[in-house]
């Protein structure tokens, strides 16, 4: 008993020193050439942290910025969010925008006529910046891949996204991971 103890205790104290714990899911799991998916990064924060948006203005704490790479497809649109609040940070001397408990961020990415039927993953990675009333912890990374299928047959329109890609770097039209999309 007293190990089990031991165990639940360590277990519950790790949990409590990881202030965001981030799922990702893709929708749909199975696309078609020509369709478009959505990444959907879902962050829950812990007792009084706060991630900042995509948005948060330049000057201030860092912003949450996506990247993602994947043979065969290439993101299109901003990032989706919701409405962060926004409220004057006396630490920053600004307006941030920022969510409290949990947020879902999306991120689409058109599937590439080039793109080979069968199994296909979508990498990525989020940077982002926590803080709560008292202090702000460094940026750190999450890093990601989603699986999915990528089947024969024509585009169906609800999973067409009309949207023109984000700005061209130059160069091929996959993917690289490198850079911000926010």
């Amino acid at each position: 008993r007293f190990v089990m103890l031991v165990i639940l205790m360590l277990a519950s104290t790790a949990h409590a020193q990881e202030p965001a714990n981030f799922s990702v899911s893709v929708a749909p799991e199975v696309v078609r050439i020509g369709e478009t998916v959505t990444v959907w990064i879902d962050v829950t924060l812990s007792d009084d942290w706060h991630i900042y948006s995509a948005t948060t203005p330049e000057g201030g704490p860092y912003p949450s910025e996506f990247n993602l790479s994947g043979n065969g497809f290439k993101r299109v649109g901003p990032v989706i969010q919701p409405p962060p609040i926004k409220e004057h940070d006396p630490n920053f001397d600004m307006v941030v925008e920022y969510y409290n408990k949990s947020v879902r961020f999306g991120l689409r990415a058109r599937v590439l006529d080039g793109a080979m039927v069968g199994g296909a993953t979508l990498a990525g990675e989020v940077t982002y910046m926590l803080c709560n009333a008292t202090s702000c912890l460094p940026p750190e990374t999450y890093v990601f891949e989603v699986p999915m299928k990528i089947e024969a047959g024509e585009p169906r329109a609800e999973y067409v996204f009309a949207m023109m890609p984000v700005a061209d770097m130059g160069g091929d039209d996959e993917l690289d991971g490198t850079g911000s999309i926010a």
